[in-house]
């Protein structure tokens, strides 16, 4: 076996990518569906280890850029060419402006504004859905209306993702389509015992039972953590659209600010 085979089954080596990971709030490798990104992140740390790259740098370097692809979707389908040039680019050029140059293609206000709205409205929960709850994860952010209980403890129990607005109330008022009332906009990470008390009601009723009010400090800390509007407060069935619309540009909105505090 090279040096290179030796190096990348390096225990201690795997172990510091996992903790750059971690670090961006990828604790758990399931959510990640993109395995080519996560294995090009290790080959970009063990090249830029062995350019004997400052860490603080190399580290950025690597958080960075594994983001990016998954934010992109670079390396989905067959992407052994993109891996390619990607490495060779790292390795021949300067680390720093090959990533500078790739955000500058790939993260311009276009994809901020625009795309990331697009692929934010969805049914499905797939990739986006879990880089919005890395963000959560990597702040240390509380559950939607689940104080004191943190979003990876949620996840750590296996589920509490709720409807914002309740599928059975929307439902009730003529919105039968799984697509809509599914849409990962509508979904926050809940406490069971907070679901069970939102039930069926409309979003103003069910924050009037829980005795919230918008003008309360800890509120305003848990909405904006959760990427969930104020004007919640004041809306039920009529405004959900409205509702949907103004969460994503917050969801993207969230999920910007993370990328660059990488």
């Amino acid at each position: 076996m090279n040096n290179s085979g030796v190096e990348f089954c390096n225990k201690n080596n795997f172990e510091n990518y996992t903790m750059i990971l971690q670090s961006m709030g990828i604790y758990n490798f399931n959510y990640i569906r993109s395995i080519n990104a996560l294995n090009f992140g290790y080959a970009l740390y063990l090249l830029l280890k062995d350019k004997k790259i400052d860490v603080q740098e190399r580290d950025y370097i690597v958080r960075r850029f594994v983001m990016l692809s998954l934010l992109t979707q670079r390396f989905s389908g067959s992407s052994e060419s993109q891996i390619d040039l990607d490495i060779r680019k790292f390795d021949e050029t300067d680390p720093k402006k090959h990533l500078a140059d790739s955000e500058a293609a790939q993260l311009s206000d276009a994809f901020w504004n625009h795309t990331l709205l697009q692929r934010l409205e969805t049914n499905q929960i797939g990739p986006i859905h879990y880089i919005y709850l890395f963000t959560q994860i990597k702040n240390k952010n509380i559950g939607f209306l689940s104080q004191p209980t943190t979003v990876q403890s949620m996840l750590d129990m296996h589920g509490d993702i709720h409807h914002i607005f309740p599928k059975n109330y929307l439902r009730k008022h003529g919105i039968n389509d799984k697509r809509e009332y599914n849409q990962i906009a509508n979904y926050a990470m809940v406490q069971k015992e907070i679901n069970i008390k939102i039930s069926d009601k409309a979003p103003k009723e069910y924050l009037s039972v829980l005795g919230l009010t918008r003008d309360d400090n800890v509120v305003i800390k848990n909405f904006k953590e959760n990427a969930v509007p104020l004007e919640l407060f004041d809306m039920d069935v009529s405004n959900y659209q409205e509702f949907l619309t103004i969460r994503r540009k917050l969801m993207a909105d969230k999920i910007k600010d993370y990328y660059y505090s990488l």
